[in-house]
């Protein structure tokens, strides 16, 4: 299931705080992944980030997620280098071409339900999540960068957390990784996980490598 939790204050932080560190990684020409399309930001980020050249696959199991995203596509005029799939992300290798295999330099998820007057009962779970995150993994280059904002108010949520963060501490143990949430976390707050593939060319800690100087917000 691929949805997204409406935002506001602090997840639109977190948001923002995510495509900027995913960016660090990104280049003109690269292969990425928007593993919940929802309304379209982080597709559009994405597009706008891999340039002519590059390419963005984006999932979602809601047409009225792909339909926004697909407007939003064409308003900022990047539709052309993005590929919508109407699919579970759990589904995320078979819809990959073989030039973006083990090529992909960033891979995004928001997890939750759909902003903006989507369902609540349309969520995101821990099951098919952590089935996309395995091959989220495996289909990052080296020096790829993998995000995932997390949710924790809504049913369903904390648990779908929980199982993001026993992939992250069980999985991930030669990759960089951080934890970022807010200054006052509550047991409902969202939070945003960043992780970098190995690659013997990455050097530096967590914090320098995956989150952006203050300057940049």
């Amino acid at each position: 299931m691929v949805g997204r939790r409406v935002v506001g204050g602090w997840a639109v932080n977190l948001l923002r705080l995510a495509q900027c560190a995913v960016a660090r990684g990104l280049t003109p020409g690269c292969w990425a992944v928007d593993a919940t399309a929802g309304r379209g930001s982080d597709t559009c980020f994405l597009a706008h980030a891999v340039g002519t050249a590059g390419r963005v696959i984006a999932f979602d199991v809601q047409a009225e997620a792909l339909t926004s995203t697909r407007e939003r596509l064409e308003r900022e005029s990047v539709l052309d280098r993005v590929h919508l799939v109407h699919a579970s992300h759990a589904c995320l290798s078979e819809h990959l071409p073989d030039p973006a295999r083990g090529r992909l330099a960033a891979v995004m998820f928001n997890l939750g339900y759909l902003p903006k007057g989507g369902s609540p009962s349309v969520i995101t779970r821990p099951e098919s999540t952590v089935q996309a995150l395995e091959q989220a993994c495996a289909q990052l280059q080296p020096g790829g960068v993998l995000s995932v904002v997390s949710y924790r108010g809504h049913s369903g949520g904390a648990e779908e957390d929980a199982a993001v963060a026993h992939f992250f501490a069980s999985r991930l143990h030669s990759w960089l990784t951080h934890l970022h949430h807010p200054h006052a976390p509550t047991t409902t707050t969202p939070v945003l996980r960043l992780a970098i593939a190995p690659a013997s060319a990455v050097q530096g800690s967590p914090h320098d490598l995956l989150l952006p100087r203050p300057s940049a917000f």
